[in-house]
């Protein structure tokens, strides 16, 4: 079983679904967790979840990246290096949600990983499936290219450049489900 002790996570977007059971489980291997959310109630639950795990590497905060992109790294690294440590880099950062992700790049320690969650709905079409598919491959699109930044801008020396990727899972039952406009019968079919 991999370790993760040392090691500093922040999940943006992460009170519930994909993003809080990988909170869940690098929590328990060891890391150091800082997960965001927007909502006040799913905020205290995960908070619940995660504290039952280890009361002393985690945090939960409140943050909205859409509400000022402009003010969200100095955010984000105040919160870092209130709940995680002064000087603190980010070793993974999973975005659940992409926007304003490029911010967060200075905040990353060399040979970090940068990973957004996409979707299968990339590669295939489904009804009523349009808005929600478009959004996640613009997100593929934009990771390609910050990923390509990243290795040009590769620091001199042995340091590795942050690394950028996506996970694209199938449908998962979660929140999330509900709110991009399929049928249970179509819910059905594809989870």
């Amino acid at each position: 079983m991999a370790t993760y002790a040392g090691k500093t996570t922040v999940i943006i977007g992460g009170t519930h679904g994909i993003g809080l059971a990988i909170a869940k489980l690098l929590l328990a291997r060891g890391a150091k967790v800082l997960l965001t959310g927007r909502r006040p109630e799913p905020i205290a639950e995960a908070k619940a979840a995660l504290v039952s795990i280890s009361a002393t590497n985690v945090a939960v905060v409140q943050f909205d990246v859409t509400a000022a992109p402009g003010a969200a790294l100095a955010e984000l690294q105040a919160a870092v290096e209130a709940h995680l440590g002064p000087g603190c880099a980010i070793d993974f950062l999973f975005l659940n949600v992409g926007y304003a992700s490029s911010c967060f790049a200075p905040l990353m320690k060399p040979g970090g990983s940068i990973l957004f969650t996409t979707s299968t709905s990339i590669a295939y079409g489904a009804p009523g499936m349009a808005v929600y598919s478009a959004s996640k491959a613009a997100i593929y699109s934009f990771l390609q290219t910050l990923a390509a930044e990243s290795a040009a801008a590769k620091p001199e020396g042995d340091e590795e450049a942050v690394r950028v990727n996506a996970i694209s899972p199938g449908f998962v039952d979660t929140p999330t489900m509900g709110t991009i406009g399929i049928s249970e019968a179509e819910k059905e079919m594809f989870v």
